[in-house]
């Protein structure tokens, strides 16, 4: 037999959970107030394989190393944006989501990156998901913010996109070693609208060295 126990915390007072945390598959976590959770000295301080909503509040995920979100991660409610911070690594894995409206706060450090290999998608362009730290996967993303450093993939890559926005204080971080579209530079490819600002930085790697009329 499967048992699901749903951890929901009623209290507008913020609540910490200081402890080792792994949520299990059926396992909901609802935050009716803002909220701590995990172990910031354990390398296994939080992992999920569960639902987790923040609401209108924030969650904040304690883990030494990289925090591990869900199956399904929700942030808002009623039109109200939530916030998930980690103060180091975060991972969406193959087949998990976040969606919703509010921010996910995370270092702009590639050292302690955002890696969505899932999917991350807002309500809408007008109520998207902010992602204000250093960001790169090769999952998906639409109706999202990036005010920090995207780096598509996790090597060159063809990344494929909803409707996106670059801030005026993001950077876009590519890679090029070559002439091939996603098997030697990265190639964004929009479905959506894609609102460009901010810095684009070109990273060259495999000792790649474009010369003139290159394209």
């Amino acid at each position: 037999t499967t048992e699901i126990y749903t951890l929901s915390l009623h209290d507008a007072l913020p609540i910490s959970v200081n402890g080792r945390i792994s949520a299990s598959f059926g396992s909901t976590i609802e935050a009716t107030g803002d909220l701590v959770l995990g172990d910031v000295n354990s390398y296994a301080g939080f992992a999920s394989d569960g639902e987790l909503y923040t609401g209108s509040h924030t969650v904040t995920l304690s883990d030494r190393d990289v925090a591990r979100l869900g199956t399904l991660t929700v942030l808002g409610a009623a039109g109200s944006p939530g916030t998930i911070v980690a103060a180091h690594s975060l991972t969406v894995d193959l087949g998990s989501t976040v969606a919703g409206y509010g921010t996910v706060d995370t270092p702009n450090l590639v050292t302690k990156a955002l890696v969505n290999n899932g999917n991350v998608v807002g309500d809408s362009l007008a109520q998207p998901i902010t992602l204000d730290g250093y960001v790169k996967g090769v999952g998906t993303f639409d109706f999202v913010a990036f005010t920090g450093t995207y780096s598509p993939g996790l090597s060159p890559t063809r990344q494929q996109i909803g409707s996106a926005t670059l801030a005026g204080n993001s950077t876009l971080l590519v890679e090029l070693g070559g002439m091939e579209p996603g098997s030697q530079y990265d190639q964004l490819v929009a479905s959506g609208t894609l609102q460009l600002a901010g810095t684009l930085q070109v990273s060259l790697i495999d000792g790649f060295t474009p010369a003139l009329n290159d394209h």
